[in-house]
């Protein structure tokens, strides 16, 4: 039976959510997005809350957080997350939509192994560095972007616009173009042929680099991870938490710890395609060498140097030790990393886009006065 605060609640969400649909949901979006922020913080309060009061149910805590901060996002998402898990009684299920997937297996995972609190702290240990990582990430994808948008609109203005309008102000027959005003003349025509093809590709290509990130198992996926470089940050960042997940479940105490083949039968129905398709190998590694250690993770789940280390660390130490250790490693040294990598890009997309837009503007130039040059010769030959 539900206590006075719950059901007045309850209530109270059930009115504003049906009443009051399409600013609530707005209302419930800003709050996942504050909330986000501050997430790292939340499940170190809720793991230790769970620690201290083994006897309450989970309901209890979220209820406390939604009843005293009411306006606040931990507030919002809190009374989202109650109702939701009175209808499926998963916290797990409850988070879905509100918190990313590769968060969400991690919950679902220490949840179906019967402790919560180990996946809200092994999140909590590692969100700054994930962050980090992340925040890199979207930078180098917006150095990119911009790069890319910047360099497009020019190409556009060329083609459709700035060159049309020089050959139609100087009204001159194309026998008597110059050899740059030949070329421009092809580039402008090749772009007003080929442009809107060329942005429905590329516009293909960017939702299919998006989508086949966490999905693409192919033959090339190898290929990808290793050499581009999103799928090689996305690669460290799910193989460091992939790690992290693994041992902290494999390290509980007494009698309910649970074997690293166990733990990743558990991750797998929760994985994305590209992390399921790594732990059927390694599972398969294990079925043919029962006594590996680190080696069993050598599916191209881990850059070589992490590998390496992991295979290393595993000779003298427990393999869910090493592989903890490596987690946290690979956690320490990706953003290092990521950071060289994105000045690197920020500063080449920079110099390669100015160098091709002046390049491009002075042959402009160049096409203008061999142009001048045309209709002089063209006024002296056509003069009595």
């Amino acid at each position: 039976m539900h206590s006075p605060p719950l059901t007045k609640l309850k209530q109270l969400w059930q009115v504003m959510s049906s009443r009051y649909r399409p600013s609530f949901k707005r209302r419930l979006l800003w709050a996942q997005r504050r909330f986000y922020q501050k997430r790292a913080e939340f499940y170190i309060d809720l793991a230790s809350q769970i620690e201290a009061q083994p006897g309450q149910t989970l309901a209890i805590f979220l209820q406390k957080y939604a009843l005293r901060y009411p306006g606040e996002p931990v507030g919002i998402v809190c009374a989202h997350w109650l109702m939701r898990f009175e209808e499926t009684a998963r916290f797990s299920r409850a988070v879905t939509h509100t918190l990313p997937p590769e968060e969400v297996t991690v919950l679902a995972v220490a949840e179906e192994s019967g402790d919560l609190k180990i996946g809200l702290r092994t999140l909590a240990t590692n969100i700054d560095a994930l962050e980090t990582t992340k925040h890199l990430f979207l930078l180098i994808n917006a150095s990119a972007l911009v790069g890319l948008a910047i360099l497009h609109i020019f190409l556009g203005l060329i083609g459709y616009w700035i060159v049309p309008k020089i050959e139609s102000a100087m009204n001159l027959d194309s026998n008597l173009y110059g050899p740059i005003a030949q070329t421009y003349h092809i580039f402008a025509t090749a772009i007003r042929m080929v442009g809107p093809g060329w942005l429905a590709l590329l516009v293909a290509a960017l939702i299919w680099g998006s989508w086949s990130i966490k999905n693409y198992t192919g033959h090339w996926r190898a290929w990808l991870d290793q050499h581009v470089i999103f799928y090689s940050v996305h690669r460290d960042f799910a193989g460091a938490l992939f790690l992290a997940t693994i041992a902290s479940i494999t390290q509980k105490i007494g009698a309910r710890a649970i074997s690293i083949h166990e733990a990743l039968l558990r991750i797998k129905p929760y994985a994305s395609p590209w992390l399921a398709a790594h732990i059927k190998r390694i599972l398969l590694n294990f079925e043919e060498m029962p006594n590996a250690g680190g080696e069993a993770f050598a599916t191209g789940i881990l850059q070589r140097e992490f590998q390496y280390r992991l295979q290393d660390i595993s000779e003298y130490q427990k393999l869910d030790s090493a592989l903890l250790s490596v987690a946290q490693y690979i956690l320490r040294e990706t953003p290092k990393r990521i950071q060289r990598t994105a000045t690197l890009i920020r500063y080449s997309l920079s110099f390669s886009t100015v160098a091709i837009m002046m390049g491009l503007y002075f042959g402009l130039l160049g096409m203008i006065n061999e142009f001048q040059a045309s209709s002089a010769m063209q006024n002296i030959i056509l003069s009595p």
